[in-house]
């Protein structure tokens, strides 16, 4: 009964052109809406979804001389309600007496892959966790604040590892303070 004195108060801002068959050409504020009497319809929509006349075929009724409340669904009156409650519910047998099919039971849709690049299983906050407990030899690596991503695939919280501190070797030669690019053992003709 709420949403419909709601809806009520609102056909008051409607206005009604009959179009002289059985539809009606409601005008709200902002919209136009055709209602259809006789078959209990409106192009809003509202009437076939809550069974409650909805504004716009509230307005339509009176410009008929329709009583609106006579058309709200049957299966919002009290008979009704009290209906349903009418028949006693009977017992019912454990479940071993339940009836088996021979039916399949129901499987879930089979997996699919999906078009493009899988996304990596790895996150970037458990890949720094990870880097900093395998990091044992030299100075502890510092956890600096890296700044929010532009796309919203990362954390904004996610931390990345700095360097400094750490002792760099060379690939070929094995010795600190150089790297491959700039070892000087290196047979460049051969």
């Amino acid at each position: 009964m709420e949403l419909f004195e709601s809806n009520k108060m609102l056909a008051m801002y409607c206005r009604v052109n009959f179009n002289g068959d059985e539809a009606f050409e409601v005008m709200g504020r902002q919209d136009r809406h055709t209602v259809y009497l006789s078959r209990q319809m409106c192009t809003c929509r509202a009437w076939d979804l809550t069974g409650s006349p909805c504004q716009h075929a509230i307005c339509a009724m009176y410009h008929a001389k329709i009583n609106p409340r006579t058309q709200i669904s049957h299966y919002y009156h009290k008979d009704t309600y009290l209906a349903s409650y009418r028949a006693k519910l009977q017992p019912v047998r454990g479940k071993q007496f339940w009836d088996t099919t021979t039916f399949l039971p129901m499987q879930p849709p089979p997996v699919t892959n999906l078009p493009g690049r899988p996304r990596k299983k790895r996150i970037r906050i458990e890949e720094a966790e990870r880097r900093k407990k395998k990091s044992g030899y030299g100075a502890d690596p510092i956890l600096m604040p890296v700044t929010p991503p532009t796309n919203q695939s990362q954390p904004p919280h996610a931390e990345k590892l700095s360097k400094t501190g750490k002792h760099h070797k060379c690939g070929i030669c094995n010795q600190e303070g150089h790297n491959r690019s700039t070892c000087k053992q290196v047979n460049h003709f051969t």
